[in-house]
């Protein structure tokens, strides 16, 4: 099970991408400068991991070849691990903006980044994927899906076999290998790809889906979805699913989920809302001990939520004292919950429940002491 998650960034985002160098890839809704909208231009900004921000604020532009102007209300996907050079420099992303096609190259560690136009296809692009940069696979506006061929330019429509009624777009592609993806249709299903035509996850029921996601590190790898109001897991390419929602508000509002492999080895989730900021999760390395229960899981979601919402509307008002009774039930919890985290964050999260847990049990007694007393 993930760490619970925490707020990252406050307000609504735009597209945000982590590549491989530990820049950040990024657009937002509206930015003038000098009267000229130029917000919805993908731009690059570095990670300070010392004051653990982004330095220089949205970061710079990033031009497209023989122009003086960005890629604009792209479509964008990074390239986890990139093989495709073209004159010596790596394609580190790719994105499209209608139905063009664009590979993003820079020297290593992302120096002299620019825009290459790569090709096209015949319908408007909504999602992309590639696993190494040979090949992109498209996800398009009528709900088609195409493999294209980066050095040649070539492409071809893969088959499909879908549920009726299935009109949509395919909004999001995961691909995990040439033999095995995963892409959102905006009809309410997730779609897998084994080598015969894509068709719909038999795990997951037909809703609305706002976010797909994998941890392409692990094999077998893990696979995420997120709805309005939860994530989820799977670990056997979607014929079971776990809640992963531990931490989050009862409702908030998923827009996207991204996974990031940082060059310490440490892995996280990172989630978009619409209104609720941004959040994120670490993934733990190999779990020592056992697992979090469902019913301990759930706990940890309400107070969490209620925590996160301060009332407001989940709860009908501003969160009441909890009382001895509440803080000794929830510090149980926590000692518990706590157990099942492994290395030092879990030590020191075991250490503060059980203080919570000391002096709960404390107050406990001596409510009951002074009851007694006043009985007597």
């Amino acid at each position: 099970m993930n760490q619970p998650w925490f707020t990252l960034e406050d307000g609504d985002g735009g597209e945000c991408r982590f590549l491989r160098t530990g820049q950040l890839l990024r657009y937002n809704n509206t930015l003038p400068v000098n009267n000229v909208e130029v917000g919805n231009r993908v731009r690059v900004a570095p990670w300070n991991s010392v004051s653990q921000q982004f330095e220089g604020g949205l970061g710079q532009v990033i031009p497209v070849d023989n122009t003086n102007d960005g890629l604009p209300y792209p479509v964008l996907e990074i390239v986890n691990a990139p093989e495709y050079k073209l004159k010596d420099q790596l394609m580190y992303a790719v994105g499209g903006s209608q139905r063009q096609i664009y590979g993003l190259f820079a020297d290593v560690e992302g120096a002299n980044m620019h825009w290459t136009p790569l090709g096209g296809v015949s319908d408007d692009i909504t999602s992309l994927g590639s696993t190494d940069g040979n090949a992109i696979i498209i996800g398009t506006q009528p709900g088609n899906v195409y493999s294209f061929d980066t050095a040649t330019g070539n492409s071809n429509r893969m088959p499909m076999s879908l549920p009726n009624p299935a009109s949509g777009s395919i909004s999001r592609l995961v691909i995990q290998s040439s033999s095995l993806m995963f892409a959102l249709h905006t009809s309410g299903f997730i779609l897998i790809y084994d080598g015969s035509p894509w068709q719909a996850v038999s795990g997951l029921p037909q809703q609305s889906y706002s976010a797909l996601e994998t941890d392409w590190t692990e094999n077998p790898k893990t696979l995420y979805v997120a709805t309005d109001t939860s994530v989820f897991s799977s670990s056997d390419n979607g014929k079971t699913w776990e809640n992963q929602s531990t931490g989050l508000p009862a409702r908030p509002h998923c827009s996207d989920i991204r996974f990031v492999a940082q060059a310490d080895g440490s892995k996280y989730l990172y989630l978009g809302t619409y209104g609720r900021s941004s959040w994120r999760t670490l993934i733990p390395g190999p779990q020592r001990g056992g697992r979090v229960s469902p019913i301990l899981g759930e706990i940890a979601r309400v107070i969490y939520g209620v925590i996160q919402d301060g009332g407001g509307l989940t709860t009908g008002g501003p969160v009441p004292p909890w009382g001895p009774e509440g803080e000794l039930v929830i510090a149980t919890a926590a000692v518990l919950l706590t157990q099942t985290v492994p290395g030092e964050v879990g030590r020191s999260a075991l250490l503060r429940s059980l203080q919570l847990l000391q002096r709960a049990t404390t107050e406990m007694l001596e409510r009951s002491n002074v009851t007694q007393s006043r009985e007597t």
